[in-house]
């Protein structure tokens, strides 16, 4: 049989050496704060009952000019306006960017945005009848940026020339709600 001196043990962590200390540690802590300061009046006096005053900061302090967190500070006339502007304008801001995404929508939508190849079809379409022979028309790529009222698009393509060599060509254009197009030179 073996004794007690024989079993090795398991070195401790610190905490797990001291667990007593800790706890009555805490116990200590648990009871400086919950028990009343012998410097203060012992009697209890709810927030409500305790006079309250407000500076000018906007701020409301206890009668022992402790800081009142859980209340909001009161905005003067000027500060309050100054805030409905700005939420006045935040909105029409808001409102703006979505009459933009609703056009920029409503073009890509009624000219025919493909989404396979990213091109228009009504800018394709375009090209093709301005061609010298439209069945050689060879789309490559098309890139475009959004403005407020149009699409610029910018349109890169292959087709035969006059001659019937085959040449890499590319138009610029606007692109407008109406389905207007608008060729920038």
């Amino acid at each position: 049989m073996k004794s007690n001196d024989d079993i090795p043990k398991k070195k401790l962590k610190w905490y797990e050496k001291h667990t007593n200390i800790a706890v009555m540690v805490g116990a200590i802590i648990l009871l400086m704060v919950s028990c009343p300061d012998d410097n203060k009046d012992s009697a209890v006096v709810s927030k409500e009952s305790q006079p309250k005053t407000t500076s000018d900061d906007g701020y409301t302090y206890d009668a022992n000019g402790n800081l009142i967190i859980n209340k909001k500070p009161t905005l003067t006339k000027a500060q309050s306006d100054s805030i409905e502007e700005v939420e006045r304008s935040s909105m029409l801001v808001r409102a703006e960017k979505e009459r933009k995404r609703r056009n920029i929508k409503k073009i890509k939508d009624d000219c025919v945005f493909n989404t396979y190849d990213g091109s228009f079809y009504m800018l394709n379409r375009y090209v093709k009848d301005r061609m010298n022979d439209p069945d050689s028309f060879e789309h490559i790529q098309t890139r475009y940026v959004e403005y407020d009222d149009y699409i610029q698009a910018y349109v890169s393509f292959r087709g035969r020339n006059g001659f019937g060599a085959l040449v890499k060509s590319a138009y610029t254009f606007n692109l407008y709600s109406d389905c207007r197009i608008v060729m920038v030179e």
